[in-house]
């Protein structure tokens, strides 16, 4: 990876570089720089996949920094993203759960902006559908999933995905830690670039931040309020959001399971909690 950095510096002329901190989810490598090219402070991302490169590339462009990180610029052939530093860039988890209804409140103007309008059919070719990720529904087989979750999940994302409505580009992995506050507003970062309804777009901040959403003493009550806050924000009936966010919290438990994540054990709560809601 050194010598990407060597690239990078030299085609966006960048100085004063110095390595992020790593998420424990994910192997992107991050560097706040400033760049002399563009004149101004930016961040750099570098993928290890080209598959998500393309895809946040690409979700990166359509909101346009609209409730979004703004890309600079990108380089297709060492997968790198340059991003305008977000200033002060706190985390909207520092709001929970002392502040929660606020935090959710902010969530759904962010949620506001990305989603102003559906996804042009033209541009359905250029991203994953969420029909995609939910095929691992359907043939995932662990003995650390629950066969009673795993099924009712199935079931549920079949139901949903046929009767879904207009289809938008979802940030995908919208949780507390992926919304930051810029100047005086707070944006999304990192989107995934998914299409799909947008009763799906809650599902990861329902089931956030974790851990600290499992230490509280009323987690479930936490999870149907912001399920009501957004259903009322959205028009878009509760049920339908709490049943995507249980889709999603199964979803979330294969993955970590076949990570080798610690993290499954989380999502497999979040998902009875929540199961016995239907």
């Amino acid at each position: 990876m050194k010598n990407f950095d060597n690239y990078f510096t030299k085609k966006w002329q960048l100085q004063k570089i110095k390595p992020l901190p790593k998420s424990p989810f994910t192997h992107n490598l991050l560097f706040s720089a400033l760049s002399s090219r563009y004149n101004c402070a930016v961040i750099l991302k570098i993928f290890p996949s080209r598959k998500d490169f393309l895809h946040e590339q690409r979700a990166l462009e359509y909101f346009n920094g609209i409730g979004c990180a703004q890309l600079i610029d990108y380089d297709t052939e060492k997968c790198g993203l340059l991003l305008e530093e977000i200033k002060p860039g706190t985390q909207l988890s520092t709001f929970f759960p002392r502040e929660e209804d606020k935090a959710t409140e902010y969530a759904a103007q962010v949620i506001k902006k990305l989603h102003s309008k559906p996804l042009a059919a033209s541009q359905f070719k250029n991203f994953p559908k969420i029909n995609n990720w939910l095929n691992l529904l359907n043939t995932f087989k662990d003995d650390k999933m629950s066969p009673i979750l795993l099924q009712k999940a199935q079931t549920l994302a079949q139901k949903l995905l046929n009767s879904q409505g207009d289809l938008y580009l979802l940030h995908g992995d919208l949780h507390h830690e992926n919304i930051l506050k810029h100047n005086d507003s707070w944006i999304a970062i990192d989107p995934k670039g998914v299409i799909g309804e947008l009763a799906y777009e809650f599902g990861a901040f329902i089931r956030n931040p974790i851990p600290a959403l499992l230490e509280q003493r009323n987690p479930l009550e936490i999870m149907l309020n912001r399920a009501l806050h957004f259903s009322t924000a959205f028009g878009i009936n509760k049920q339908q959001i709490l049943e995507w966010s249980f889709v999603q919290a199964v979803l979330a438990a294969c993955w970590a399971i076949q990570g080798n994540s610690q993290s499954p054990d989380y999502w497999i709560k979040i998902a009875q909690m929540l199961n016995n809601q239907f």
